[in-house]
Order: C-alpha cells, then sequence, then structure tokens
C-alpha cells in the first residue's frame, strides 16, 4: 500500500510538472520603446487654433495632398524622418531617439536640435504624438507603415 501511494504521487507530481513546463510563457505587453519601432506615415495634424487647450474635431486637417512624411525609428535609438512633396523635393533628417519617463520620446537632430513628444498613443497600427509649440498645442496622428 505504501508504494503505491509513492507511486501515485511521483506520477501526480510529473503530470504536474509537466503541466508547468508545457505552459506557454505569457509576454508582458510590449512597452512604448518596443512598440513606437518601424516606420509611421503622417496621416492627420491636429492645432489648438482656438487655444482652450484640446484639439477639437474641426482643428484636425489631413496632411497635404501630396506631401509624404513618414518617420523611422529604429531598434537601436537612431531614426530618420522624410519629408518630400512633388515636383518640390525630399529633405531627410536623421535623428537620435530615447523613452523618456514611459510617456514622452525625445529626438535628437544632428543640427542639435531636440524636441520632446508626449506619446499619447503608441500601439501597433497608430502613434500620436503632441508638442506645446509657444503657446499653441499640436497633435500629429500616424499610421504604421
Amino acid at each position: 500500500m505504501r508504494i503505491k501511494n509513492v507511486i501515485s504521487l511521483l506520477v501526480l507530481a510529473l503530470i504536474v510538472l509537466f503541466g508547468v513546463l508545457s505552459c506557454a510563457k505569457k509576454q508582458a505587453p510590449a512597452t512604448p520603446f518596443e512598440r513606437i519601432q518601424g516606420n509611421w506615415k503622417l496621416a492627420k495634424i491636429g492645432s489648438d487654433d482656438n487655444e482652450n487647450g484640446t484639439i477639437d474635431a474641426l482643428e484636425l486637417r489631413p496632411v497635404q495632398s501630396g506631401q509624404d512624411y513618414e518617420r523611422k525609428f529604429n531598434k537601436d535609438g537612431t531614426g530618420v524622418e522624410t519629408n518630400s512633396w512633388p515636383n518640390k523635393g525630399t529633405i531627410t533628417l536623421p535623428f537620435k531617439w530615447q523613452i523618456v519617463k514611459v510617456d514622452s520620446v525625445t529626438l535628437v537632430y544632428a543640427a542639435n536640435d531636440t524636441l520632446t513628444y508626449l506619446l499619447r498613443d503608441v500601439s501597433s497600427q497608430s502613434l500620436t504624438l503632441i508638442a506645446y509649440g509657444g503657446i499653441s498645442l499640436e497633435e500629429y496622428y500616424y499610421t504604421k507603415k
């Protein structure tokens, strides 16, 4: 009887062990650093024209027709901003970036210009950056490319 109990306990322990080992490890939600990586295309711009502290629906506008404005955030903390217009050419600006306090991203350009944006949204398909330029609030809405 005693051997039977030991064998039963051993079998039960093995079943539990295999069950624990076979369960897929759940991954933690991606961090803003991971989610922001990739190519983003500017879709809309919002500015607080009436200075009420929010971007109202009437203050949102699509990117100018024909303009192609993109930002690429690389895993190594480098990136490039590209702005193109038909018949006018393309401007390319390399930058270094880092996530600050989990809710902001700082971009440092080669000319030592530095911009810090609040990350309103950064998901697998959308990115919203907020800037306080002078007295006005501005939002930039990107889609994943």
